[in-house]
């Protein structure tokens, strides 16, 4: 696990990583929803790279502090459409996103002030 502190720090760490068909398939993409199909790959790996599961690990601290998003899947949603931004050369306002998780969340009942929200995945590490 490494020190991720914000959400850019992390988006340039990944851009960096992609290989160049990565990126012209991201690129070729038509919106950040896209992403959403690498939920179970790529995000699973954000997840358990960056520790977003852990309520002590820097990621997750700063998006809860910084956004309010306490759970791992909307963490790494946000990274996915900020990386899907930055492949396109566009600025990021993840503020719709939050307020659509948060929404979500209000219909299901939980209390975003209480974390952790508990991990369904099995890690891959």
């Amino acid at each position: 696990m490494i020190g991720a502190i914000d959400l850019d720090w992390v988006v340039e760490e990944l851009y960096g990583k992609l290989d160049e068909a990565s990126v012209e398939k991201i690129q070729a993409s038509n919106q950040p929803s896209d992403m959403y199909g690498m939920h179970f790959g790529f995000g699973m790996a954000i997840r358990n790279y960056y520790g977003l599961w852990d309520p002590e690990s820097p990621l997750h601290k700063w998006f809860h502090k910084e956004l309010g998003i306490v759970h791992a899947d909307d963490m790494s949603g946000i990274i996915m459409e900020a990386l899907w931004h930055r492949a396109k050369d566009l600025k990021y306002d993840p503020s719709e996103t939050i307020k659509e998780y948060t929404e979500h969340w209000a219909k299901c009942g939980v209390n975003l002030d209480q974390t952790p929200i508990e991990s369904n995945e099995e890690s891959s590490t």
